[in-house]
């Protein structure tokens, strides 16, 4: 069995699918909500409630597009993520982070980059927590959301 690996073209499909309607929106959360519960209720956890609303109503969108963009492409049943799983993914990004010397956001997360295959889907969590206009997001807010969408990632696509 080959690994899956989502590519740059494969996500921008998906966002178009999820951007076409409020509909295919509301569709990609209900499936992702009834076929990984533990990682739906994950993006409203208590150990997110350091961001903002407004950072927490971005990171879901973004957790939505991640799970379709996984979903539409594999052609396998994905396991259901438990929470040991996800807790144990979690605490090895946020161990790889604390490692790392740099100040600079993008610095910091070159770490996961290094021996990752799913670099178009970390390129686009990075891409869109860096985007000029996104000023309402804050400092302390980028880890987190970037740590939560890479969990996710690690735990649907293990290495």
């Amino acid at each position: 069995m080959s690994k899956l690996i989502i590519t740059e073209e494969q996500i921008e499909e998906c966002i178009q699918d999820l951007d076409a309607s409020e509909e295919a929106f509301s569709e990609a959360v209900e499936n992702f909500k009834t076929r990984q519960p533990v990682l739906f209720a994950f993006f409203f956890s208590e150990g997110l409630q350091i961001l903002t609303q407004v950072e927490k109503e971005y990171l879901f969108y973004l957790a939505v597009m991640h799970w379709k963009a996984i979903y539409d492409n594999s052609n396998q049943a994905l396991p259901q993520i438990t929470e040991e799983q996800l807790g144990k993914a979690e605490e090895r990004n946020w161990e790889l982070l604390d490692g790392v010397k740099s100040k600079e956001f993008r610095e910091r997360l070159n770490v996961f980059f290094e021996d990752s295959d799913q670099e178009d889907l970390l390129a686009f969590a990075e891409d869109m927590l860096t985007l000029e206009d996104q000023d309402e997001l804050t400092e302390e807010g980028r880890e987190p959301m970037f740590i939560a969408l890479k969990s996710m990632v690690d735990c649907l696509l293990p290495e």
